[in-house]
């Protein structure tokens, strides 16, 4: 059904130009990832259609993605996941698979669900109870298909209909023209989130404008497209900033360095806000360009790249004001510092049939991954004090029992760090953690409650670190789990939008001196219930 409603909104020229993390993802004929180059053949392909469990109709823009059954077992390192879309006919192929078993396994690519919801495999929580069900049920859940590369693979995937809506429209120039080749904005502010234009849930909508405030509200209806949503491109003042990167030293370029711009605007909200950050990556030369900005205030933030493990050089975050007035901004010179280095190695005691854990240390703004030997070199370390973090994946198996370097315990002091200088021999030891698990019900009856925080606060301070506390929240069923070191700890609980309470010992025995106390043995896994 089609539902007609006219409404104009002013949107900036900008929208369907340069500023491309605004976007989302566009319905294409469906494809394989895989460009190995080679003449597709009949045996090499894996193909089918997508249908609407409830109508039996086509169910287009469905992402389609083949999962090794290998990576339900072993999740690190790199992943390649065949991925594909459905077409407007429901249908899908991959050319050139590699052979194997797979799950099949599609989801919406409107969708908007949290990442653990949109991940092609069931995400590890640490509890191993809870993630061996989740797989169970994700093998129920998706098909399983043997492709030997030979013969060609046909399934019809049943799928859930998500019973989006739609938005269509004319976009026209100032002048009133049609604007040829210019796509809608694919994103719009609603009671749900942004949404995609192609596949909108039912809600409240508010086509992009410079100011939100002053746009007419569209109501789109589950399975329902609203129509004749005309918009009107306003021409706008825009201007580019071009500049380069380069070390406060010897003034050599910085590559791959990544530059942000955001605008110093605080009353900015949704697309506004959104539109209004810009960003771009140093090539060899340190050079970097971005367009399409208009004028104002903005922060300039240049960091090394948020990839662990990438060779690419490391140095200290770089942040500072640039305004833009009526005209493009040339050579601005950005010098960054190398900071401090922090070295040191990892060791793993009673490892016993757990996974290989994935560990990253963190100091400041300095972030790096521990090498296979258990080896790690921290570079652009800011200068300061800092906790030594470190972080461990997968979550609530293991915890850093002892963090040394030069006679000083980083579990209860912070790392003190100087530019240029140099820290060896940082010496870390992390165990098998004791873990706490149950549900939290509530006084009244006994119900299960979600969203409500958990936090083991050690009896005494001197056992515990001092800059990180147990902590996790419920889920749905009002289940929690959180892991640290063994040790005798009170626990505190508090609800969503609740202040956190009192949360170090002496106020805890003050003003609750009957607290809930809890002992974890070493390597324990205790279970029990929490009534709030």
């Amino acid at each position: 059904m089609r539902i007609s409603r006219l409404a104009v909104a002013f949107v900036a020229l900008m929208l369907v130009g340069a500023n491309a993390n605004a976007q989302s993802e566009t319905a294409a004929p469906p494809r394989a990832v895989d460009k190995s180059g080679q003449n597709s053949s009949s045996g090499s392909i894996v193909k089918g259609r997508a249908l609407y469990e409830d109508t039996g109709q086509p169910a287009p823009r469905e992402r389609v993605q083949l999962v090794a059954i290998e990576l339900l077992a072993n999740r690190r390192g790199a992943n390649h996941i065949p991925t594909t879309m459905t077409d407007a006919n429901g249908e899908f192929i991959f050319l050139h698979p590699g052979a194997g078993e797979y799950y099949v396994v599609a989801h919406p690519a409107d969708e908007h669900v949290s990442s653990a919801e949109g991940a092609p495999f069931p995400l590890q929580s640490g509890d191993p109870v809870a993630d061996a069900a989740r797989v169970e049920q994700y093998k129920r859940d998706f098909p399983k298909i043997t492709f030997n590369a030979e013969s060609p693979v046909e399934i019809n995937l049943r799928v859930k209909n998500p019973h989006f809506g739609g938005i269509s429209g004319r976009i026209a120039s100032a002048n009133g023209g049609a604007v040829v080749s210019a796509g809608p904005p694919r994103k719009m502010s609603g009671a749900e989130g942004p949404q995609s234009v192609s596949g909108v849930l039912g809600s409240t909508y508010f086509p992009s404008t410079i100011d939100s405030r002053t746009s007419p509200s569209v109501i789109v209806s589950p399975d329902r497209e609203v129509i004749d949503i005309n918009i009107i491109l306003a021409q706008r003042s825009l201007h580019s900033v071009a500049g380069t990167v380069r070390d406060e030293g010897d003034e050599h370029p910085i590559a791959g360095a990544t530059v942000r711009l955001n605008k110093k605007d605080g009353d900015q909200a949704g697309i506004e806000s959104a539109m209004s950050n810009y960003f771009s990556t140093t090539d060899a030369q340190g050079r970097w360009f971005l367009n399409d900005l208009p004028d104002g205030v903005y922060t300039i933030d240049v960091r090394p790249t948020a990839l662990l493990g990438a060779k690419l050089e490391r140095f200290v975050n770089k942040r500072q004001d640039l305004t833009v007035a009526g005209a493009d901004v040339e050579n601005l010179a950005i010098e960054v510092s190398r900071g401090g280095r922090v070295s040191g190695h990892v060791t793993t005691v009673e490892q016993g049939n757990e996974p290989v854990p994935d560990i990253s240390i963190g100091i400041g703004s300095a972030i790096i991954r521990v090498e296979a030997n258990g080896e790690f070199t921290a570079t652009g370390v800011p200068e300061g004090e800092f906790p030594f973090s470190v972080m461990i994946r997968p979550p609530n198996v293991f915890y850093a029992k002892s963090i040394q370097v030069n006679g000083a315990d980083l579990l209860r002091e912070k790392l003190k760090t100087r530019a240029g200088a140099e820290i060896k021999d940082v010496r870390v030891v992390i165990a098998p953690a004791s873990i706490l698990t149950g549900r939290v019900l509530s006084a009244s009856g006994g119900t299960p409650l979600s969203r409500v925080s958990v936090m083991l606060i050690p009896a005494d301070p001197s056992t515990g670190p001092a800059f990180s506390r147990p902590n996790g929240s419920t889920n749905e069923q009002g289940v929690f789990l959180v892991s640290g070191a063994p040790g005798e700890y009170f626990l505190v609980l508090w609800g969503r939008g609740q202040p956190l309470p009192p949360h170090d010992v002496d106020s805890i025995k003050k003003l609750s001196p009957n607290a809930m106390r809890v002992t974890l043995e070493p390597g324990e896994r205790k279970s029990m219930d929490l009534v709030k």
